[in-house]
């Protein structure tokens, strides 16, 4: 009898736990989606961006564009050309970008509009070097020009 009773409480305990497993993977796949959400992915809205949209120089090697969009919240892209660097070099600045758009207060503020960073083409140790801390204060300073002009 004792033996049965271990049993079905290891079989509960294993129901409960594939549940909790089940709930932590959802609840990540919708924070992988609401992530995913906030970003610019198809190459017409990029275009028409680049078209109809307005330009702010936060600095001399990143171009912002901007423009209205009729969503409920902003939507960035980026734009990172061989000849910022290599693969590596390249793969860490969308990366920088999108952890400061994931920590920072300011670009979580932004009104409802479509942005593209474009990285312009400089020496390429100056992007090999870049820090975060560069780089979140240049795009929060782009932000709050995006602030400015949308008021």
């Amino acid at each position: 009898m004792d033996l049965e009773a271990v049993w079905q409480q290891k079989m509960v305990n294993k129901c409960f736990q594939d549940e909790e497993q089940k709930v932590a993977r959802d609840w990540l796949w919708m924070l992988a989606e609401n992530r995913n959400s906030c970003r610019i992915k198809k190459t017409e809205d990029y275009k028409n961006l680049y078209k109809t949209g307005r330009r702010v120089y936060p600095n001399s090697w990143i171009v912002v564009n901007f423009k209205n969009n009729k969503l409920q919240s902003y939507r960035y892209g980026l734009t990172v050309p061989k000849y910022v660097g290599n693969a590596v070099v390249r793969n860490r600045l969308k990366r920088l970008c999108r952890e400061v758009f994931q920590k920072s207060e300011v670009c979580k503020s932004l009104p409802p509009v479509d942005i593209n960073f474009v990285f312009k083409k400089r020496d390429p140790g100056l992007y090999k070097n870049l820090s975060f801390e560069e780089l979140k204060n240049e795009l929060e300073k782009a932000c709050k020009r995006i602030n400015k002009y949308h008021k």
